[in-house]
């Protein structure tokens, strides 16, 4: 499957994105959160979680094939929801590419799959994110704080909890 946007397409990762994925998800804000595509080491590292990984598409811009980031869909361990996700080289931010990404993969995911609605977690510092959320169709529900840990995944204990229908 392909979704193509106007300034991007979405495409399966492959195990040729391993290198790129090396390169990008070692970036300080991925590092941050989203450590789990960030805690590897090599490309065969990344080539492995690629074959692994079910729901992940590159984000690549038209006309080229190199992955300039990820989005995808999972159930929320926590949550027992399915959630969206998403990460962008810092090179790429602040140029709309994440939020044509994430649009793209939601009304796609909703309309093709058994999802009633999609969930998007966002940590309570990055009120852009929820700007973007907003703009893409998701509504705020909830703030939440979390009492004893942390969403996998997050570094903060609060965060919004969004919803796309």
């Amino acid at each position: 499957m392909i979704l193509e946007g106007k300034t991007i397409d979405l495409r399966p990762l492959e195990v040729k994105d391993a290198e790129a994925l090396l390169a990008f998800c070692k970036e300080p804000g991925i590092v941050r959160y989203n450590p789990f595509w960030a805690d590897r080491d090599t490309v065969e590292d990344y080539a492995k979680l690629i074959g692994e990984t079910k729901d992940a598409y590159a984000i690549v811009l038209k006309g080229q094939d190199k992955p300039i980031g990820v989005v995808g869909y999972e159930p929320n361990v926590d949550l027992n929801e399915t959630a969206l996700y998403f990460f962008l080289s810092d090179a790429y931010k602040g140029m709309g590419y994440t939020k044509e990404a994430v649009a793209l993969l939601s009304d796609w995911c909703l309309k093709e799959t058994d999802n009633k609605y999609l969930i998007l977690v966002v940590p309570a510092s990055h009120a852009s994110e929820g700007r973007m959320a907003e703009k893409c169709g998701f509504m705020l529900y909830e703030k939440r704080t979390t009492i004893g840990h942390n969403l996998a995944g997050l570094s903060e204990d609060t965060y919004y909890y969004y919803r796309k229908f």
